[in-house]
């Protein structure tokens, strides 16, 4: 079954700053950007830029399981997807990103990232993005996004894949490197 992703799901604009991101050491609250998503997704919270809440006003709050996406990318990187996870921090999310936060209850948050990082997701937003060098997409462009949706049981099998995989990928890169330190010591022996 095909839904409109703003059938499933609110679609909040992330705050803009006048100018870069405000740092602030004893700041009571973070900011989100692009850059704090990794590449399966996640956000890394350490990496959070500090700021004062006092003076933010808006909606761009983040609540766990809200599905963040990049407003920019480019023809072959596409658009950053990621998911929050974290509750005990009050973290705003920036102009470069979409908040997207599910809203009925047939559709799993981590499903929607899985589904919007895939090939086919990507496609779709790339074919809605606009521009030359960096491309955006529009609010509503996205809102007229079309977003299969499995039954839950197929939605909890696809997450449980992707996390699989995701696992296996990272022990490979610990292989590596593993192995990379291995044939050092082994060439630094003969020194």
């Amino acid at each position: 079954m095909l839904r409109k992703l703003s059938s499933i799901t609110t679609i909040v604009s992330g705050y803009s700053f006048r100018g870069a991101v405000p740092f602030d050491a004893s700041g009571n609250c973070f900011a989100a950007q692009v850059k704090d998503i990794d590449e399966d997704g996640l956000i890394d919270h350490s990496c959070l830029t500090p700021i004062r809440e006092d003076v933010i006003r808006t909606d761009a709050f983040l609540q766990k399981n809200d599905v963040l996406l990049a407003t920019r990318g480019t023809d072959v990187g596409g658009l950053k997807v990621g998911l929050y996870t974290d509750e005990d921090k009050k973290v705003i999310a920036t102009s470069s990103l979409y908040v997207l936060r599910v809203t009925d209850a047939s559709i799993l948050p981590e499903y929607l990232l899985y589904y919007l990082k895939s090939f086919y997701g990507q496609h779709s937003l790339k074919s809605m993005m606009k521009g030359a060098t960096v491309q955006t997409i529009s609010k509503k462009d996205l809102a007229s996004l079309d977003i299969p949706i499995p039954p839950k049981t197929r939605q909890q099998l696809i997450i449980g894949t992707m996390n699989n995989l995701i696992n296996q990928k990272r022990l490979h890169v610990k292989k590596i490197y593993l192995l990379q330190t291995l044939a050092d010591n082994i060439m630094a022996t003969q020194a």
